[in-house]
């Protein structure tokens, strides 16, 4: 299968289609990261995207579920809602027990 026209988005190894990017730009502007790269602006729409269809408020950032890049074995976001609540700034409230973990 050529990657470049299955309609499906490979950082680095194809384009998106008119449609998605559209939805990217949007989705970029509505929260500020249209300076950073592609991949990893799609990685917050996709984070976002997923969160989003199990979390019904709308107003949390895609910042608060992305993990990072590099050295995270492959985990892009992570999100943890109980109670249709969707805890936040782990780090910054318990760093010293985050840190005891990691």
């Amino acid at each position: 299968m050529d990657i470049t026209s299955s309609g499906f988005y490979f950082p680095g190894r194809g384009q998106l289609d008119k449609v998605t990017e559209g939805f990217l730009t949007e989705f970029s502007g509505q929260f500020g990261i249209e300076n950073l790269a592609e991949k990893d602006r799609f990685e917050h729409l996709a984070a976002w995207l997923t969160v989003r269809r199990h979390f019904s408020d709308s107003t949390f950032s895609p910042a608060d579920l992305v993990t990072g890049s590099g050295g995270d074995t492959g985990i892009d976001a992570i999100a943890v809602i109980v109670n249709n609540n969707l805890a936040r700034l782990i780090r910054e409230r318990a760093p010293e027990r985050l840190a005891s973990v990691v």
